[in-house]
């Protein structure tokens, strides 16, 4: 369950054939990729899809990250811990 009034750590990977959720460290659930994510010359938008703003996301993003590669599950949770106790709910 994602918390409304504080902090998660969220994070989806994608290794080609599988997509994954985590969050604050754990393993949410899976899907199968459904292709290479393609190049494009538009521009990268967090917490936004497809340029409408009725998609935006309204609050505070902090340290969002973006991988040459998917994370493993030892990753996610090494990532979360080192930085749960940075934020305060």
């Amino acid at each position: 369950i994602v918390s409304s009034n504080g902090w998660n750590h969220i994070v989806g990977t994608d290794d080609g054939t599988t997509q994954k959720i985590y969050l604050n460290g754990a393993f949410v659930t899976s899907a199968m990729s459904v292709g290479s994510i393609p190049a494009t010359t538009q521009e990268l938008e967090i917490g936004r899809y497809n340029n409408a703003a009725s998609t935006a996301y309204t609050n505070q993003l902090a340290q969002p990250r973006i991988y040459n590669r998917a994370l493993t599950a030892e990753e996610v949770q090494r990532n979360y811990n080192a930085g749960k106790n940075t934020y305060t709910n």
